[in-house]
């Protein structure tokens, strides 16, 4: 008896024994420092050190509290590094966990920072890339039986590709003597577009007679492109003289009248082509591209007289003006170049291209 007894319990102990070993035998074994993989802290803390550099940048963009929390997050990762390489950490695990824990920490970093304006010009080079230009929303909200634009444009040593580049248009020529829309342009000494320049506002009318020249376009020649100018193209259908004005630097300096008008004849059409700055959409073969920078953009819904023009020269809006349509400064960086709303909140522009640049100042 007591022999089955000691038999039974030497079989009981073996089988205990063996389901010990087995389970042993799932975990991970112990290893060396030398075996331990701490690649991703060292990555790791190299990107927290390069992050928390830019605490003194005014600018960078992340909060106060953010580089307090990475600070915290990078003390655990150092003390995570020296486990593992004094042999604190036994285990791939514990290593894995901090490296994880390191990479939460970044993103969060990452995903705290608020985008900070800048005071900026905005430089389009269009003559060099036609791929480079703003559009506007809707054109025929730029384009109105009685219109001011008013705006501010600095131009380069070669501003058109071509003899014609346009600063602003929603200009269409359908054949013939029909023409829609209208543009503000540049208009070279020569066909590959150098200067001297001159300066123009063309507005265009649907053929309602034959022999009928159905553009009008006041210019000014010797027009100076290096410098900063204050532009403003005035449009009254209303009128039956003087129906479209230009003014530089708050002088007008030329006016038209389209000499088969008859008052109250209706020639305006709306433009089924979208209001681009730098360039037109008209024609994809003659995209009168140009280069230049450009600032405080605005339209109105009214004839602006000479006063107003004078007084808005150096003069800011705020978007709520009596018959202010839109307006955008472009002086400042912005966050989506392809989606820029204006000051009255209603209306969105466009800056499409590559090497368009938003010059901080």
């Amino acid at each position: 008896m007591n022999y089955i007894k000691k038999n039974y319990f030497f079989s009981f102990f073996c089988i205990m024994l063996y389901f010990v070993m087995a389970s042993c035998s799932n975990e991970e074994p112990n290893q060396s420092p030398a075996d331990l993989r701490i690649d991703a802290l060292i990555y790791y803390q190299g990107q927290m050190e390069e992050l928390l550099a830019t605490e003194t940048d005014s600018e960078s963009g992340y909060p106060e509290d953010s580089y307090t929390n990475l600070k915290a997050a990078k003390k655990e990762l150092d003390d995570a590094v020296e486990k593992a390489q004094d042999g604190t950490f036994r285990i791939q695990d514990d290593v894995d966990t901090a490296a994880d824990a390191a990479e939460a920490a970044i993103n969060a970093f990452l995903a705290s920072k608020v985008f900070i304006t800048k005071n900026c010009e905005l430089f389009v080079p269009g003559s060099t890339d036609a791929s480079n230009y703003i559009e506007f929303d809707t054109a025929n909200v730029y384009n109105q039986r009685v219109l001011s634009l008013e705006f501010w444009f600095k131009g380069v040593t070669k501003t058109n590709s071509q003899r014609q580049g346009a600063i602003f248009s929603c200009l269409i020529h359908r054949g013939g003597n029909d023409f829609d829309g209208w543009n503000v342009n540049l208009w070279a000494s020569d066909e590959d577009g150098n200067g001297p320049y001159k300066i123009r506002a063309t507005r265009g009318f649907h053929d309602l007679a034959a022999d009928g020249d159905h553009l009008i376009e006041p210019g000014a020649d010797n027009y100076d492109v290096l410098n900063w100018h204050h532009i403003v193209s005035v449009y009254d259908e209303t009128l039956s003289t003087n129906q479209m004005k230009l003014y530089v630097d708050g002088t007008l300096v030329a006016s038209a009248t389209d000499p088969s008008w008859t008052v109250g004849l209706e020639r305006y059409r709306p433009s089924d082509i979208k209001l681009c700055a730098f360039k037109t959409l008209s024609d994809p073969n003659n995209h009168m591209a140009i280069s230049g920078s450009i600032k405080k953009v605005r339209f109105w819904g009214k004839a602006l007289s000479e006063s107003e023009i004078m007084s808005l020269k150096n003069s800011e809006v705020t978007g709520t003006e009596t018959d202010l349509i839109a307006a955008w400064d472009f002086t400042q960086t912005v966050e989506n170049p392809n989606s820029i709303i204006d000051k009255t909140g209603k209306h969105t522009a466009k800056v499409f291209g590559g090497d368009v640049e938003w010059i901080t100042q």
